[in-house]
């Protein structure tokens, strides 16, 4: 940024200040006028008369009122007000925009193509699994077809996913059967995954028979049920399914709060089903477009800074950003530790360091900055921070 626009922006702030100061006092003198008319009418309405008559006091207060609202007019508190604010965001706005045209926000500026490489064949595979995963079976067999990737076609995990799909389409219509007989055949594997799913899918299927006829109710709980009655962790939970045969139908659906039931229940139906195949729930082309979007707004923060800190420059040469960038829980999917510094994953054996100011990297690059240092303290190879080796601990994982 050249210095002349830099300067710009310091005479548009002192502006804005000196027009915040001239705003204040012009707000603190309407109100002050405003409060002066006020008193001198309360003074004039308390006055005391020399004969005390109802009448003659109504219009003396009229004439207060009146006069007061005249004084009121002719001073126009409210519009110098509004004039000075008006007058101050405007300032305002001239300062955003020119923030806007001296800070041009290019994305093309962040991207490093040091720090990624794309391989076609990689990228194709990942918008096959997007369209995999959104059940767009027709299109990714079609794309794969032009992208030469057809002898990837995942018949498997194709039959996989339609299953799924047939089971969550009749889950929009509350119909259980495909759930139900799905749960029955992977009963050995929900047991080793200690899921509920059975039962609450068997429970969900009872509620809906004893709103059509509780004999009906009480033959599948007979018939479904006696497995559950023997098992400590849902023995209290079968007993209350069977309390809902003394309710009336009327309260039946409100007692078992079905809306909810259903949406937990699929909730859990899904979890489980990728757990059992193997299956990622979210696309992992989609995490990384939503992991991006968060994260552009700091990359293009720390662009537009480096360009004006000659220190900051050199990080663009190096396959690097000296940030951290956090974009929440959700987009962390193991524990691992790959030090910043080395680029080495740490074994499990071994402990990272934590440094005075933050970061964090593994005791061999401490070892070797501390080394190459030839001094009690060390510069944190990622901020200006220094401190002694004492000062850091190590971190379990």
């Amino acid at each position: 940024m050249q210095e002349n626009q830099y300067d710009q922006l310091l005479k548009d702030v002192e502006r804005i200040k000196k027009c915040s100061l001239i705003t204040k006092q012009e707000i603190s003198k309407s109100i002050d006028s405003v409060l002066e008319l006020l008193v001198e009418a309360k003074h004039q309405i308390n006055e005391p008369m020399e004969i005390e008559d109802q009448e003659v006091r109504r219009r003396k207060i009229k004439d207060s009122i009146n006069n007061l609202d005249e004084k009121l007019r002719e001073k126009k508190p409210l519009k110098s007000v509004i004039d000075s604010h008006k007058k101050y965001f405007q300032y305002l706005s001239k300062y955003g925009k020119n923030i806007e045209k001296i800070f041009k926000s290019d994305i093309n500026n962040v991207f490093k193509d040091t720090l990624v490489s794309f391989e076609k064949e990689c990228v194709n595979e990942a918008i096959a699994e997007h369209l995999l995963i959104e059940k767009k079976f027709e299109l990714y067999e079609n794309f794969l077809k032009e992208t030469g990737l057809s002898h990837k076609i995942d018949k498997e995990k194709q039959n996989i996913l339609k299953t799924i799909q047939k089971i969550f389409d009749e889950f929009q219509t509350n119909q259980l059967n495909e759930a139900i007989k799905w749960a029955q055949t992977k009963k050995e594997e929900l047991e080793d995954l200690d899921s509920p799913l059975l039962f609450y899918l068997h429970r969900l299927q009872f509620i809906q028979n004893l709103q059509k006829g509780k004999m009906e109710s009480i033959q599948y709980a007979r018939k479904h049920f006696k497995d559950f009655f023997n098992q400590k962790k849902f023995a209290d939970q079968a007993q209350q399914v069977m309390f809902y045969i003394l309710l009336e139908n009327g309260k039946i659906q409100d007692h078992c709060q079905l809306d909810q039931s259903y949406k937990q229940v699929e909730e859990l139906l899904l979890d489980n089903y990728c757990k059992i195949y193997n299956l990622t729930i979210k696309s992992a082309l989609l995490q990384c477009l939503i992991a991006g979007t968060l994260a552009l707004p700091k990359f293009l923060k720390y662009t537009q800074i480096s360009s004006m800190d000659e220190e900051l420059k050199d990080y663009h040469n190096k396959n690097e950003y000296p940030i951290e960038v956090e974009i929440g829980k959700d987009f962390k999917y193991h524990s691992i530790f790959v030090c910043p510094i080395s680029r080495d994953v740490i074994e499990p054996d071994q402990n990272p360091v934590w440094l005075t100011c933050g970061h964090v990297i593994s005791e061999a690059s401490m070892k070797k900055i501390t080394a190459s240092a030839n001094k009690e303290k060390f510069k944190c190879p990622t901020c200006p921070k220094e401190m002694t080796a004492r000062e850091t601990k190590k971190i379990y994982f």
